[in-house]
This record gives structure tokens, sequence and C-alpha cells, in this order.
């Protein structure tokens, strides 16, 4: 996984920056009484590439919501250079998430590690390009 980052770190030069949710979920969605959706929790928000938000839903939600995600935003023909970003930034959650949850140890770390090898199989070991998923 280091190493995946260390040899594509040049992915995230010149990436737009914009407000980004942080730890979107399904469980931040809700509807109201006329069926406009709305999105509510954004205590994690922060500035960074909208890509970042896409990488961490994945482990959150279900397959068929991502994938409806995704090609809501970008069409049905998702650009190889997309994926290979996201792998990026879901490997650099996995070493972040791992990092954190040392610290408290027990079941947070045991899911951290969890998230981390469910995250490097969907990317073939971050040799792949295309998620396993998708």
């Amino acid at each position: 996984t280091v190493e995946f980052l260390e040899r594509n770190a040049d992915l995230t030069a010149c990436r737009p920056v914009c407000a980004v949710h942080g730890d979107f979920t399904t469980g931040s969605l809700v509807v109201d009484k006329s069926g406009g959706l709305g999105i509510i929790d954004f205590d994690g928000w922060d500035w960074g590439d909208p890509v970042r938000d896409f990488a961490r839903v994945r482990f959150s939600c279900t397959k068929a919501f991502v994938k409806g995600q995704l090609r809501g935003y970008l069409g049905e023909n998702i650009p190889t250079d997309f994926f290979k970003l996201m792998a990026y930034y879901t490997a650099a959650d996995v070493i972040s998430g791992i990092d954190t949850a040392y610290l408290s140890g027990g079941e947070r770390l045991v899911r951290a590690l969890k998230y981390g090898e469910e995250a490097a199989r969907s990317y073939s070991g971050y040799g792949g390009t295309i998620p396993s998923w998708y």
C-alpha cells in the first residue's frame, strides 16, 4: 500500500479542491416530505479533491449505491484514470485509518485492518486499476 502511494503521488498534482463531506454514507441522506433529497452530517467536512469522497463512500455503502453515484456524476464510461485516483485515495485512507485505530486498539483496530484487506483485494493488491466491485 505504501509503495503504491509513493509510486503514484503525482496523481494528486493539480487536482481540483472544493469543500468535501468527509464521511459521506447513505446515513448522511435525508428525504423530506415532498421527496426531496438532502445531505446532513457535515461535521467531518474539509477542503480536498472531490474524488476522495467517492473513495470513502465505497466501503460504507452498498456496491449498487456507489455504482449509481459514480454513473450519475461521470456517466457510463468512467475513465480508468478516475479509478486509479480512487485507489490512491483509498490506500491513503487505509494507512490513516490503521494509524488512528492503532492508538485505540481493540475492535477499532480490527475493523481498520479488515477495511485495509478488503480495499487491497478490491484493487488486486493495488496492482489493478478498476476495482473488483465495479
